[in-house]
């Protein structure tokens, strides 16, 4: 390793620390922080993202990563530079003004939307929301796209992704999901009354952990908390935070919402510790991200060997609850599908839908031609549009989701990106474990998890996402056609309905 190499990567420690104090700040804020601690929280976290950029575009930063791109011959080498120059050249087009700005607003801006949230008032959050949008659209124009600002956005979370990519993606899936939608519709529904009864907390909080523990998540290295909207924070590999919500009369909530941020906890507990503090620690984009918690939550977690597996287990945390009841009767419950007004208690068909609403309305947002003030109006519409529903008040419409207040915009469209990775990898990873089903159906999960290290986690961000794609299944390009396929093939039997 060259001088220069070894100079930038010690250069690059402090500053990727730093990045790791932020979201432990931001795991804080959400779980433990007083109320009261809102406007000086917002003060520290301004303050560090504007000593962790001002660090990143330094001229000695920019001077040393080019010395060691001229140098690097390793391979590891330049694709540790190649995570550093795109860090750099992001950073370098913001002004620190902005960056500072932005973060003390958004960190406001969450505090508000939980208590907005709360009491069903979205004149509370509007200001705030107005805010966080001028400031994102700033961001884009800094950045600069070719042809939508939007494209600047996304490109943060799904590198090299366009607006033009997500609609096409859109246009691949809509049709015959909405054909699915109203086959179902028009089947004979799905019993859930087994879920349709009380579970208390503290049963649900046992279930969950038991179920992180079965799919390989190491609490060792990592926790389980409740927060107002479940999310998973790393500050490295080695303490990696999860939260889920909790509800007495929803018990799936927190199944499918841990079993989510398991699926993102695992792929941080598989990057490399020893690159940990560095620009290739972590996963490589948001879209590769989802498809893990994607992948756990449904793709596993809601399959029949799953629940042969773990039914038994819940069946003794809960005897009152379902006694009575088999595993084949929670396999169907759990896969009931109906429009419903929040996302992430919605099932697989109509999740999709949730999330083109959500992109249509930011993307509008961003280029504006939509004014915050009339989100709620049109979200009711478009929820009226696309699911036949219309959300009573805010908090079950435009309220639901923390990704606005937190400046989350673009982030939408990778929950969408993450199922059809994760159908494509759901197709490779069967083809390599012929045994796959049997051994979820013993609760061993081990030989997926391990299938997972070894073709996804392990490369962490060392890779961009169409190269994971590409390594993990053995060639292909992002493709839409598995997820679809998947779907229909689960879902016509389940409601005995035929394919068009």
């Amino acid at each position: 390793m060259s001088e220069a190499i070894t100079h930038f990567k010690e250069l690059c420690a402090p500053i990727w620390n730093l990045y790791s104090v932020r979201s432990l700040l931001y795991w804080d804020q959400q779980v433990l922080m007083p109320t009261g601690g809102v406007s000086a929280r917002a003060n520290q976290i301004a303050a560090l993202e504007k000593v962790c950029h001002s660090l990143l575009t330094d001229t000695h930063f920019k001077s040393l990563l080019q010395q060691a791109e001229e140098q690097a011959k390793e391979d590891i080498d330049k694709r540790y530079l190649r995570s550093a120059r795109r860090a750099y050249d992001l950073a370098a087009k913001l002004p620190s003004r902005l960056v500072e700005e932005r973060a003390r607003a958004t960190s406001l801006a969450v505090e508000a939307w939980v208590e907005a949230k709360k009491n069903n008032t979205f004149k509370t959050f509007l200001p705030h929301l107005r805010t966080v949008f001028e400031l994102t659209r700033e961001v884009a124009e800094h950045k600069g796209y070719s042809e939508n600002p939007y494209d600047a956005l996304i490109d943060e979370y799904e590198p090299g992704t366009t607006t033009a990519q997500i609609d096409q993606l859109f246009r691949g899936i809509l049709p015959p999901l909405v054909q699915l939608v109203q086959g179902i519709a028009g089947a004979r529904p799905i019993s859930r009354k087994l879920l349709q009864q009380p579970f208390p907390f503290e049963g649900q909080h046992q279930f969950s952990r038991y179920l992180l523990e079965q799919i390989g998540f190491d609490f060792k290295r990592g926790r389980l908390d409740q927060s107002a909207h479940p999310f998973c924070s790393s500050s490295s590999s080695v303490d990696v935070r999860m939260t889920d919500r909790l509800d007495e009369h929803l018990v799936t909530m927190s199944i499918f919402g841990s079993l989510h941020e398991g699926g993102h906890g695992l792929y941080e507990q598989g990057s490399p510790p020893e690159w940990n503090s560095s620009p290739l620690s972590g996963g490589c984009s948001l879209g590769i991200h989802e498809s893990q918690s994607r992948m756990w939550e449904n793709f596993v977690g809601r399959s029949l060997p799953f629940w042969k597996a773990h039914f038994p287990a819940m069946r003794s945390i809960f005897p009152k609850q379902l006694w009575g009841y088999t595993a084949e009767d929670m396999f169907r419950a759990v896969n009931y599908v109906e429009p419903s007004f929040i996302r992430v208690e919605a099932d697989e068909v109509t999740y999709t839908l949730h999330i083109v609403m959500r992109y249509e309305l930011e993307r509008d947002m961003i280029m504006k031609k939509l004014d915050p003030a009339d989100l709620p109006d049109a979200w009711n519409q478009k929820m009226q549009d696309t699911l036949g529903i219309r959300p009573p008040n805010d908090q079950m419409g435009c309220l639901q989701d923390i990704h606005w207040s937190d400046g989350l915009i673009g982030y939408f469209p990778t929950y969408s990106i993450g199922n059809v990775v994760a159908a494509q990898l759901w197709r490779k990873i069967g083809k390599d474990l012929p045994n796959l089903e049997s051994d979820i159906t013993a609760g061993n999960h081990k030989p997926l998890l391990d299938w997972l290290r070894h073709n996804l986690h392990r490369y962490a961000s060392s890779v961009l996402p169409g190269e994971a794609i590409f390594e993990a299944t053995g060639g292909e390009e992002l493709d839409h056609r598995p997820f679809v396929d998947y779907l229909w093939d689960k879902f016509s039997k389940l409601y005995e309905i035929q394919r068009p």
